[in-house]
């Protein structure tokens, strides 16, 4: 059986890759609100992807000594094959008794270090991708002059949670306002430089150290007022159009950190800007699943199944390496901010479409049809999924973070030009996403 602790939108498509195995699936989590949602679908919807799992196992917590004590359990009576960490906050966890029962994982060391913001500035310290950063604590910062644009991030905390970016004095005072309010008063922090351009990420599929395939996505963040926020509202995945030069710095950079960083067998999203003298620099990167659906980007662009590819290396199957990424195909997830106090229908209608519902209960949920539903033929616009994430009835709140997202939507066309682009979007708003206001 194969193990997958935690769970999210993603689960399904692994869940369905283990099965095709003829493998057992079972679920680990300390969430019981949302276990809870799952044996209700398991009981109510015979059709669910949930009906596919083996066995939920309710945990008391995210630790050490309560995810193995599930393995510890599951080990009596059946042999565990591979366990894949869905949540971030069971990378490290992950790594240690996959080590222990001697299966492929990222390995200890790489999972730490993906853990900590600090250990992950010291590894690339010395390179051209460095950003100039240092370790403060709370009291620090309320004392240090800030310079007049900057980022702060704590050290521990995963994605873009508690980040804040300034780049005049106004924003400036309300960062120090923030942090006034902080009521940990034992974080330490980043302070860094503010890189200035365009945000990406490269996804590799790696195996013992060795990227078999890997590829670039490119995002778009939140603005206000020409102001970037961390909260990512907007991916596109192959994304080629960058110069040889440019790509192959993304290449060594990306080459450096599985190298440095000792990753082993794992998905890495690695997450940098291109300054304005063209230099890629280190944002971040992880061990683990990429969030806000790209992994299915991948999966409707065609050109490998993602989910597919990391059940081979977990399970030590043989996998061919792929050359570079080359796909034509281009797949976009595009996050909508909808004005403040928007109220959105009531529970959508799904009529014969699957609806999967969210992993936070008081969300609405998606609908998700894998072979898309073409809306556009001259410009191949398909669409694949849609996402609700304001709960039914209540109003739209401003976006603060990647946890207050109001919806989005999956979406491929023929081209990326921006008049394709533009005509889509245009498309789109008047089919779908303007029939979902009150």
């Amino acid at each position: 059986m194969l193990i997958l602790g935690g769970f999210s939108e993603i689960t399904e498509e692994y869940v369905r890759c283990i099965r095709k195995r003829g493998l057992k699936a079972i679920i680990v989590d300390s969430r019981k609100n949302k276990l809870d949602q799952l044996y209700r679908y398991k009981r109510c919807n015979p059709h669910h992807f949930i009906n596919l799992v083996d066995e939920i196992i309710c945990m008391e917590e995210y630790s050490m000594e309560s995810f193995f004590l599930v393995v510890n359990n599951i080990l009596e009576h059946d042999q565990i094959v591979g366990i894949i960490p869905i949540d971030e906050r069971l990378v490290v966890e992950t790594a240690i008794l996959a080590g222990y029962l001697g299966l492929p994982n990222g390995g200890l060391e790489a999972a730490v270090i993906s853990r900590n913001k600090e250990k992950q500035r010291q590894l690339i310290q010395n390179t051209p991708w460095k950003v100039r950063s240092q370790k403060v604590t709370l009291e620090e910062l309320m004392t240090t002059i800030l310079p007049d644009s900057g980022v702060i991030k704590p050290i521990n905390k995963y994605g873009s949670m508690d980040v804040m970016i300034w780049s005049d004095e106004s924003q400036k005072k309300s960062v120090l306002d923030l942090l006034k309010v902080q009521k940990s008063k034992e974080q330490l922090y980043l302070l860094e430089e503010r890189i200035v351009g365009q945000e990406y990420s490269i996804e590799s599929w790696v195996r013992d150290g060795r990227v078999l395939y890997s590829s670039i996505t490119k995002k778009q963040t939140l603005k206000s007022e020409g102001i970037e926020f961390p909260v990512e509202i907007g991916h596109q995945v192959h994304y080629h159009e960058l110069s040889e030069e440019t790509i192959q710095q993304i290449n060594e950079m990306n080459h450096f950190v599985i190298t440095m960083s000792k990753i082993q067998s794992a998905i890495v999203h690695l997450e940098f800007k291109i300054d304005e003298s063209g230099t890629p620099k280190v944002m971040e990167w992880c061990v683990r699943n990429p969030g806000d659906r790209i992994m299915d980007l991948y999966l409707y662009a065609g050109e490998v199944n993602p989910y597919d590819l990391l059940l081979s290396i977990v399970l030590k199957e043989q996998v061919k390496e792929y050359l570079p990424s080359h796909s034509s195909k281009q797949v976009f997830q595009k996050y909508y901010v909808l004005e403040e106090d928007t109220i959105l229908k009531s529970k959508m209608s799904h009529h014969d479409l699957p609806v999967h519902w969210p992993a936070n209960p008081d969300s609405q949920g998606l609908v998700r049809n894998r072979e898309g539903v073409l809306i556009d033929k001259g410009l191949g616009l398909t669409v694949y999924e849609l996402g609700i994430l304001v709960p039914p009835n209540q109003k739209a709140l401003p976006v603060r973070d990647s946890l207050t997202r109001h919806l989005y939507i999956v979406y491929s066309i023929n081209s990326s030009s921006s008049q394709d682009m533009e005509m889509s979007e245009k498309i789109l708003n008047e089919t779908i996403i303007n029939q979902l206001y009150e």
